[in-house]
């Protein structure tokens, strides 16, 4: 970024370089205040990009807590260690086992009946608002 903007004052530079031997220091009422401005936006951008990269390596230094989103939002109180099972001296040799086929239990389907929803408190059941037919108006206003 600060290549680039030393790239954009340079040929600005030049631009009005030229512009005044072309056509005079009269240019200069138009060219160094142009020149400031573009001074001051390209350091604005050269400066905000460094804090972004500082910004960027700070957070790259902090260490990734694992879990999701939500992973230290519950507190889980320290379990006490459980003692492991004693682990065989000998190894158990393998026995084959036949595979017993396991027969299905067939499930009844249970009907379920639909409840009614309530509704929420504080409001109606049912409210129903008459609604009047426009072209009834409209004939009733043509007949008076």
């Amino acid at each position: 970024m600060a290549r680039m903007s030393a790239v954009v004052i340079v040929l600005e530079t030049l631009a009005i370089a030229l512009a005044v031997a072309v056509f005079g220091p009269f240019v200069l009422l138009v060219g160094v205040p142009a020149f400031v401005a573009t001074l001051l936006v390209l350091l604005t951008a050269v400066l905000a990009e460094r804090r972004r990269v500082r910004r960027e390596e700070a957070a790259a230094a902090l260490p990734t807590v694992p879990g999701g989103l939500m992973s230290g939002f519950f507190r889980v109180a320290a379990q006490p260690a459980v003692a492991q099972p004693p682990v065989p001296a000998q190894p158990v040799a393998a026995q084959p086992v036949a595979a017993q086929p396991v027969a299905a239990q067939p499930v009844a389907a249970q009907p379920v009946a639909a409840q009614p929803v309530p509704p929420p408190p504080g409001r109606p059941r049912d409210v129903r608002v008459p609604v009047r037919d426009v072209r009834v108006d409209a004939a009733e206003r043509a007949r008076s």
